[in-house]
């Protein structure tokens, strides 16, 4: 089936954001940084999402957050991890917007499917991404014990020796999977809600659609 025109806005967003990983990956490279593993994945995925986003069902409205949540992957190489709010490190706040942006992108993909239920589809997409939370708290693991990687998705935080005042640090694959449940907590609570104050929005299109055949069919008949 052909996809439709995307909307010129995406295209723009699209664009222009792709242009700030550009600018990110060559910023990266001048400075030796290791957050040119980061920006070069996630042109990458970038790419990919907006070329396939329609095929997977996810809706327009999500390219934005889901290019606000890479950059705020990518922030880092812009001293963001130097943030603090509320006593909680700049970390902590990406984890949970990524994880929110991410759990709606996997609902949405879920409820392209032919088969397919809300509450289920959200379950199934709140399970999906703990586990890609888990595996990125094992990749940090093994990036920064291992792979000696001290900047970007594949380093943890410094540990007691350095912050020896800070839980949020101490533990911080713990606190990470910790926020990352809120995220995706927080997206179920949201769609959920917006489903209940606008139920047509799951089951207009099909509606419409048997509406259509009904009407086409009686006009043969007629």
């Amino acid at each position: 089936m052909k996809q439709k025109a995307k909307p010129i806005w995406v295209s723009g967003v699209f664009v222009l954001f792709l242009i700030i990983l550009l600018i990110s990956l060559v910023k990266a490279f001048i400075e030796g940084s290791h957050f040119v593993i980061d920006v070069i994945s996630f042109i990458v995925i970038w790419v990919l999402l907006f070329f396939y986003y329609q095929h997977l069902g996810v809706k327009d409205w999500v390219i934005p957050l889901a290019a606000l949540a890479l950059f705020m992957s990518i922030a880092g190489l812009y001293n963001a991890y130097n943030i603090v709010f509320l006593n909680i490190g700049y970390d902590k706040y990406l984890h949970i917007a990524t994880a929110f942006v991410a759990t709606i992108i996997i609902f949405q993909i879920f409820m392209n499917r032919k088969h397919k239920t809300f509450y289920s589809s959200l379950i199934l997409a709140f399970l999906v991404m703990a586990a890609l939370s888990s595996f990125s708290e094992i990749g940090e693991f093994i990036g920064s014990v291992y792979l000696g990687i001290s900047q970007g998705f594949l380093t943890t935080a410094a540990g007691e020796a350095y912050y020896p005042v800070s839980d949020l640090v101490r533990y911080d694959a713990q606190w990470d999977l910790i926020f990352s449940l809120a995220g995706g907590m927080l997206a179920i609570i949201i769609l959920s809600v917006r489903r209940a104050i606008r139920p047509h929005n799951v089951l207009s299109e099909p509606t419409r659609t048997n509406t259509m055949s009904t009407k086409s069919k009686e006009h043969r008949e007629s």
